[in-house]
């Protein structure tokens, strides 16, 4: 039997690197479309969620700052209720003495909860100088009700204050003035722990107070300061160089009579940066899998393809003379069947080859036989 020639050779390691480029060429294109798609997705999910991180910590430090001014608010508001019912019992138990005790114990109880208390005549005009102060008086006059007040105009201190009206039988006497400082000391301490930057704004916009001196101040637009009027809270971005921020403005109202407009800033610096290193771990690991993945998916196929590089071997074996060759790693997919195909083809083969090999032995010592017969015959008739 003839061997196979170089070209033909040649051209069957062709078809089989082409054959294993068209199972691996497409799972390449897949994997980098995979990839490219899982990146993005990553990086958006990341953004996302780490926006999400930064707009929980303000929004947790909103309910934090609401509840903060809500029980000030309820502690003033009590504490000026007994101090109307104690007014109004003065000038009946003005003369005992237990009456009295009771009264300095109240103000000492006011005093330890750093609650200036002051009595101020019912009509203050012309007797001090800020303006919120005598506004806050009318509103008094003319409800007959507690009003709240938030100001810095008393020593640059920002307070929260309630006025309410003291009455000497039916007649408007007096109006009792309580106030408890809720300044930057007092926003430091209550933001500092979620890392958090607050303000405080008059419903126009100004700043009253900030718990820190970098406070980026943040200007708003009359469409932006009735959206928060209206209650609902807004959300901005803003950048500074290399450190952007989270903002979160919503509005605080105090009792019936005052609001005021809560700013928190959230820095978003370490937050992108933690942002970007998780984003460089995710592309690693995920590459790490990739490259698994493929080394994996490479000796699988080139497991696969095995049967077929035996095949070859096998076939350029027959073409050659040998006919004993056998493929001997035989899987138990279609190619291990064409593979057990080729096997019982080739011992087929094989058994015809030697069948017709001992014919023709045969025929060839019979001939040899029958021409000794006829030497010997031509012997004995020259004799």
């Amino acid at each position: 039997m003839k061997a196979a020639s170089p070209s033909k050779a040649s051209e069957q390691s062709r078809r089989f690197r082409s054959l294993r480029r068209k199972v691996f060429l497409p799972f390449l294109f897949l994997i980098v479309a995979l990839t490219v798609a899982a990146i993005y997705g990553s990086i958006h999910l990341a953004e996302h969620s780490f926006q999400n991180s930064a707009d929980e910590r303000l929004a947790a430090t909103k309910e934090v700052l609401y509840r903060e001014f809500k029980k000030h608010e309820i502690i003033l508001q009590t504490y000026a209720v007994i101090m109307q019912q104690f007014q109004s019992l003065s000038e009946r138990f003005h003369d005992e003495a237990e009456f009295g005790i009771l009264q300095d114990r109240l103000f000492n109880t006011l005093e330890k909860s750093n609650i200036i208390t002051t009595f101020y005549p019912a009509d203050i005009r012309g007797l001090i100088q800020q303006e919120s102060l005598v506004t806050l008086f009318d509103q008094v006059r003319r409800s007959g009700q507690p009003r709240f007040r938030y100001s810095n105009e008393f020593g640059g201190v920002p307070v929260l204050m309630v006025a309410a009206p003291i009455y000497t039988g039916n007649e408007l006497s007096r109006i009792l003035l309580l106030q408890t400082a809720m300044g930057e000391t007092f926003l430091r301490s209550v933001t500092s722990a979620l890392n958090v930057s607050a303000a405080l704004m008059t419903p126009e916009g100004k700043t009253i107070v900030k718990s820190k001196p970098e406070f980026t101040d943040v200007d708003l637009t009359p469409a932006q300061i009735n959206l928060i009027g209206s209650g609902q809270s807004l959300f901005l971005d803003h950048d500074i160089g290399t450190d952007p921020e989270r903002h979160l403005f919503t509005m605080i109202p105090l009792g019936r009579s005052d609001r005021i407009i809560l700013s928190l800033e959230a820095s978003l610096k370490s937050t992108t940066e933690m942002q970007s290193e998780t984003i460089l771990r995710m592309i690693l690991a995920m590459s790490a899998v990739i490259i698994l993945g493929t080394v994996f998916y490479f000796r699988r196929i080139s497991q696969v393809t095995k049967p077929a590089i035996e095949l070859r071997n096998a076939t350029e074996a027959i073409s050659r003379g040998n006919l004993s060759y056998r493929i001997m790693d035989v899987g138990d997919d279609e190619l291990g069947q064409i593979a057990t195909s080729f096997n019982k083809m080739a011992a087929d083969l094989e058994s015809s080859y030697q069948e017709r090999a001992s014919q023709d032995i045969a025929a060839a010592i019979v001939q040899e036989e029958q021409k000794m017969q006829l030497v010997l015959k031509k012997k004995q008739l020259e004799r």
